[in-house]
């Protein structure tokens, strides 16, 4: 597979593939939503099936015929479960969130019974940008679910990160820990969890990679910026992904990319049965689209 740079080769991909995804929408009632699944069919990379209000979806269902199809629910809250049904019986490769709030989605995705989080799994949050100028995506986490996250939740999120990165292509990510030094000080006690990460990465816990840290976002994505501190880390200012100290970092981050830089970006939550776009209500028809390509890549078979 050839390596994935931008958001317009990872469409390309899946529209190539014989096997189209299967996307389980969540009550997609809002216009950015409707825009964005009505791209992945117009496209070819994707088929629906829309979990809610049939009626709401009728011109999708008359222009796609069989590959939109409606599974009826009477409420979001519904619509979450028959969804996440979806996946259990095979049906649906990923999950879209639509109008319905984040923590009802996260509670039919976490249900004891009928939910898709495996035991002892761990939901966190990949996101990716296409960033002007850069000649690579640029993937991050955790940026909207754990709020500090624990080790063995850093742990997760470095492997999710390596998988997607091998999913672009890149078979040797380069993982930057983020933070605002580059030592390991009592004062930060995260930085002893990245010392601690670095030596499992080193012991191949991830399988083949590069990984440094603590280090400031400079330092991670500017070689230049290495080579004036002459810091001698693998990554020399290139690396594929960051891991973000906390969720506060991470969403200010992703949230300032695309406002201030002009980038695409993407996003979903890894860990479930099945990867979860769980875009902002307010996000827009790309945002959507992107993340939907780039959870149909990750979940792709």
């Amino acid at each position: 597979m050839e390596c994935i740079t931008r958001f317009e080769q990872m469409t390309a991909w899946l529209r190539s593939r014989p096997r189209r995804c299967r996307i389980a929408a969540v009550w997609p009632d809002d216009d950015h939503s409707l825009e964005a699944l009505r791209r992945a069919l117009a496209e070819g990379m994707a088929d629906v099936l829309l979990c809610g209000r049939a009626e709401r979806y009728a011109a999708l269902s008359a222009d796609f015929g069989p590959r939109a199809e409606c599974l009826s629910a009477d409420t979001p809250v519904a619509a979450a479960r028959v969804a996440t049904a979806a996946v259990r019986a095979g049906r649906a490769d990923l999950i879209f969130k639509g109008l319905i709030a984040s923590d009802d989605l996260l509670r039919a995705l976490l249900d004891k019974t009928g939910g898709l989080l495996p035991p002892g799994g761990v939901l966190a949050h990949v996101a990716a940008a296409e960033v002007p100028g850069r000649q690579k995506l640029l993937l991050l986490s955790d940026v909207a679910v754990i709020p500090q996250p624990t080790l063995e939740q850093r742990r997760a999120q470095v492997g999710y990160l390596a998988g997607v990165c091998r999913r672009l292509g890149t078979e040797r990510p380069r993982i930057a820990l983020l933070h605002c030094t580059e030592k390991v000080s009592e004062k930060f006690p995260l930085t002893s969890d990245y010392r601690t990460l670095c030596r499992e990465a080193l012991d191949g816990r991830w399988g083949d990679m590069e990984m440094e840290g603590p280090m400031d976002l400079t330092s991670a994505i500017r070689p230049q910026a290495a080579a004036v501190k002459q810091l001698s880390h693998a990554l020399g200012g290139e690396a594929d992904a960051l891991l973000m100290p906390d969720i506060e970092a991470g969403n200010v981050l992703y949230k300032a990319l695309p406002l201030w830089c002009g980038a695409r970006v993407a996003g979903m939550v890894m860990g479930a049965a099945c990867p979860v776009v769980l875009t902002s209500r307010a996000d827009t028809a790309q945002a959507k689209f992107d993340s939907l390509a780039l959870a149909a890549l990750t979940a792709a078979r």
